[in-house]
């Protein structure tokens, strides 16, 4: 019944259940929202002064780039959905934690989207280092900057949209 309520399957009386594929639309949205969340955490930690740990998106960020070169895809978006969860946990903001643990599935279907597509999964690598640079020299504007370059890079990989 949760996953009905969640929208990731669908209830088919005396039928059974049938898993929901996410939507272009859905994509779009939750890449929308997560761009505005991401930036709210930035924001919030860097003008309240926030002191904060890293390491763990590191963590994340490494096992992602390992499980890539293993081509063990499974493992790269487990550990890409930990590093946002880590990102937005920087909050302190356990609902806001809570509602992005709760966009998982989604996010993991639209990841194997831009595998079909053949993108290049490395660099959100790459775009994650960048996020995390910024945030330990705690400079906002570029942190938002690299947020924003990142997140429409996932959407634009995920969408299939060429550059």
């Amino acid at each position: 019944m949760r996953l009905t309520e969640e929208g990731l399957v669908k209830n088919l009386p005396n039928h059974g259940f049938l898993v929901t594929a996410v939507t272009m639309k859905e994509i779009e949205e939750i890449f929308d929202l997560r761009l505005c969340l991401e930036k709210y955490v930035i924001e919030f930690v860097i003008d309240n002064e926030i002191q904060f740990d890293l390491s763990e998106m590191e963590k994340h960020v490494s096992e992602r780039e390992n499980a890539l070169k293993k081509e063990d895809f499974w493992a790269s978006f487990g550990a890409n959905h930990q590093f946002h969860i880590k990102f937005i946990n920087l909050a302190n903001n356990g609902t806001l934690t809570r509602f992005m643990q709760g966009l998982k599935d989604k996010p993991i279907q639209s990841g194997y989207r831009s595998l079909r597509r053949g993108a290049n999964l490395f660099e959100a690598v790459v775009e994650h280092k960048a996020i995390i640079e910024a945030l330990k020299n705690r400079d906002k504007d570029r942190a938002i900057a690299e947020l924003q370059q990142h997140v429409t890079s996932a959407k634009k990989r995920t969408l299939g949209i060429t550059y």
